[in-house]
């Protein structure tokens, strides 16, 4: 794309002997007169802001920079010590008696110190790493779900959706007409979805979402059921307006700021958007800028367990 319709960055570029090539204006096209391949291979000079160098130091963990600057003394100390224009054979003498007890470790020579030392030295490297590579503890700590203030037990801000019967849900499905005036399903969709209905479980009072039934009192959807409900922006309303609920009572019922959540997994079977449900979960509630995010779906009765196991995962 043309330079002029890059996006801001905090990194930017001082356009001093090489300007971005200027784009036509009337009726003409908007083409840059210099090629975008020439404009590229031009020399530019990156300028970065001091307030945005002092903003990265900033947003770092003390203990990392503590860590780094210890090894680094570490390094510098050990080049100190081993520096000695005079002890070059002392050094070979090193050398030599670190092959003699890598040989002896090989070879599994009893009654050598240094090949012991060697399967010593080895035997804490693999512990620590196997330490340090252990699944992580999960905990349930509490847990949330969306409940409608229409039923029993639910909470009273939980407004969202519409309690409906199953004969509503199937008249909606009949009345559905996507944008040319046809029937969203076929006889044979109907006939799956009355068959669903009856042994998966729903009952007369469960919960929909308002882009599929609108509430008591409102015209049916009809010929705008596609447009307005059965489309990307129905499914994120609802996906919203449930998430988000849940999310919220959850932080609240645990006093856990949104500051200290470290990963987020959302898991979704059917419905996969770009922006990501996470992603969403992540604006809404202000979420660190480096937590980790994991947008599942597709998994089918799968997905819970792997969603909870998948913060095991180095």
């Amino acid at each position: 794309r043309p330079p002029t319709l890059r996006p801001k960055m905090s990194l930017r570029r001082q356009f001093s002997q090489n300007p971005p090539p200027p784009l036509r204006t009337g009726s003409e096209t908007e083409e840059p007169l210099e090629k975008a391949s020439q404009w590229a291979r031009a020399p530019h000079e990156w300028i970065t802001q001091r307030v945005d160098i002092v903003r990265g130091f900033v947003a770092s963990d003390l203990s990392d920079y503590v860590m780094r600057f210890s090894m680094l003394l570490l390094g510098a100390y050990t080049l100190y010590l081993a520096w000695c224009e005079s002890c070059k054979a002392d050094y070979l003498a090193y050398l030599a008696g670190v092959g003699e007890a890598l040989l002896d470790f090989v070879t599994l020579t009893r009654g050598s110190l240094s090949g012991a030392t060697v399967a010593v030295c080895l035997s804490v490297w693999l512990l620590t790493v196997r330490w340090m590579r252990r699944p992580a503890p999960i905990y349930l700590i509490d847990f949330k779900t969306y409940r409608h203030c229409g039923v029993d037990g639910g909470d009273r801000d939980s407004t969202a959706g519409v309690p409906a019967s199953q004969e509503r849900f199937m008249a909606e499905s009949r009345a559905a007409l996507n944008r040319f005036g046809e029937p969203c399903f076929t006889e044979k969709s109907i006939e799956f979805q009355e068959k669903i209905m009856k042994t998966s479980g729903i009952s007369e009072m469960s919960i929909f979402p308002e882009s599929i039934l609108p509430k008591t009192g409102q015209n049916p959807l009809g010929k705008d059921a596609e447009v307005l409900g059965l489309s990307m922006k129905g499914a994120r309303e609802e996906a919203e307006a449930m998430m988000c609920k849940t999310v919220a009572d959850l932080l609240a019922a645990t006093g856990t700021a949104a500051e200290d959540i470290g990963i987020v997994i959302v898991n979704c079977s059917l419905f996969c958007p770009t922006p990501s449900l996470s992603a969403m979960l992540v604006n809404r509630f202000g979420f660190r800028s480096d937590v980790q995010t994991f947008n599942l779906g597709g998994m089918g009765s799968r997905s819970p367990e792997i969603a909870r196991d998948r913060p095991r995962s180095p």
